[in-house]
């Protein structure tokens, strides 16, 4: 008899089903990240600190023997006011910063942007009045009324800067209804989390849960080489701007290199948020040399950061340097700013687990061997060497644990007889 599996038509239709099915998953996950996850921020922000917080709770539950939902509730009610503290301070500070810079502008363009633009224009006007008199006029006149429109121009966006601050001001109340919820789902998923669990185990097959299992140790994993790659990253840009800072002569090179290495590992923000009007400002008000050092700074932090990234994230978990600049492109273009990270995360996921044999995406290949690359074994060992100083403190515990869990069993194995 004929074998109809294996006939073209079937595969079509076989081919069709299977592209119809990831085409859908494909459009579901665009939908959860761009609409779906900004709503339920809060959910997933209270995911997160929870896991972060179990082990605490776990600790002083066993060795404290202070009862759980009071450790729960006590950790969440200082670990959210401790941030909300530092949180609440700092968007105070900046807030009245920007305000008071704002309702300085106008004096600041009259005191400083005028009077360069004057001498640039008089400067100008003198060169034509030595080409043709009547085009200094109509210059003249041109110049008044572009430095009228500049003025106007200022006025006007400093009172929109003043009301977006108070548009602001009026989503506070949305914003803080969004923290009570986050912090109220904390305290019931730390608190009931075990429970919750083992619910959502009940009403699974037994492979659906040892698949998520395995998701979650292999996410684990590979979060965990993220943090340590990108906290080199972040380590490489802090001593590029303190050196390019301590050659332009900035003061406190350290302690602005640490914020701006900050703002140059977020997504879509990246240090220029900070150099470029930096380095407006200076031109603005005439110090071109230090302008130009802020500009070939920037214009280093991006072309390193372009080099280094693929290639220590790549390393790190496994994936080639190309396939990690691509899904990082990628990930922007379809998720948005958060897709530079969830896109590579989400493709070093799938490997770690075809690699592993718990999917079957692709057929494994064996690598070829290769020469001796200094800078990837360089930067590996440095990843491996974090993980290993970060995770000894932990192995030690759970050794000393061990040996204790040994002798207790030992000496009630004693005592029986």
């Amino acid at each position: 008899m004929q074998n109809f599996e294996h006939t073209p038509t079937v595969k079509r239709k076989r081919f069709m089903i299977n592209f119809a099915f990831f085409a859908l998953l494909f459009a579901i996950s665009i939908f959860l990240v761009r609409y779906a996850l900004p709503e339920l921020f809060p959910f997933f922000v209270a995911f997160i600190v929870t896991m972060m917080l179990r082990p605490i709770v776990r600790f002083m539950h066993n060795k404290l023997k202070i009862n759980t939902r009071i450790a729960s509730v006590v950790l969440v009610i200082l670990f959210y006011g401790t941030i909300g503290v530092i949180v609440i301070w700092l968007i105070i500070e900046i807030l009245s910063f920007v305000a008071d810079k704002i309702m300085d502008l106008p004096g600041f363009f009259q005191s400083q942007i005028q009077p360069f633009l004057v001498n640039l224009f008089d400067e100008i006007q003198e060169m034509l009045h030595n080409f043709d008199p009547e085009m200094a006029i109509d210059f003249d006149d041109t110049a008044n009324s572009l430095l009228s429109t500049i003025g106007s121009t200022i006025m006007s966006f400093s009172g929109k800067l003043v009301g977006s601050l108070t548009d602001i001001a009026v989503s506070v109340p949305t914003f803080l209804l969004n923290i009570v919820i986050m912090v109220v789902a904390t305290i019931f998923l730390l608190v009931d989390f075990e429970s919750i669990q083992s619910f959502i185990k009940k009403q699974l097959p037994d492979k659906t849960n040892d698949l998520i299992h395995n998701i979650g140790t292999h996410l684990g994993k590979v979060l965990k080489k993220y943090i340590l790659s990108y906290s080199l990253i972040m380590l490489i840009t802090f001593s590029e701007i303190w050196a390019g800072l301590s050659i332009i002569g900035v003061k406190y090179g350290a302690l602005i290199a640490a914020l701006i290495a900050i703002f140059d590992i977020l997504p879509v923000v990246g240090s220029g948020l900070i150099l470029a009007p930096w380095a407006i400002i200076c031109i603005i008000l005439g110090d071109i040399g230090r302008a130009i050092g802020l500009f070939i700074l920037w214009a280093v932090l991006c072309v390193v950061r372009q080099i280094i990234e693929p290639k220590i994230v790549g390393n790190s978990v496994g994936m080639h340097p190309f396939l990690t600049l691509f899904a990082m492109l990628a990930g922007n273009f379809i998720y948005g700013g958060i897709g530079i990270l969830l896109l590579p995360i989400t493709l070093a996921l799938c490997q770690s687990l075809n690699s592993a044999g718990v999917i079957k995406i692709y057929k494994n290949v064996e690598p070829e061997p290769e020469e001796n690359d200094i800078i990837s074994e360089a930067i590996t060992k440095s990843v491996d060497a974090a993980g290993v100083w970060i995770s000894k403190p932990f192995k030690k515990r759970l050794k000393k644990k061990s040996i204790k869990a040994k002798k207790k069993e030992k000496k009630d194995t004693e005592s029986e007889q």
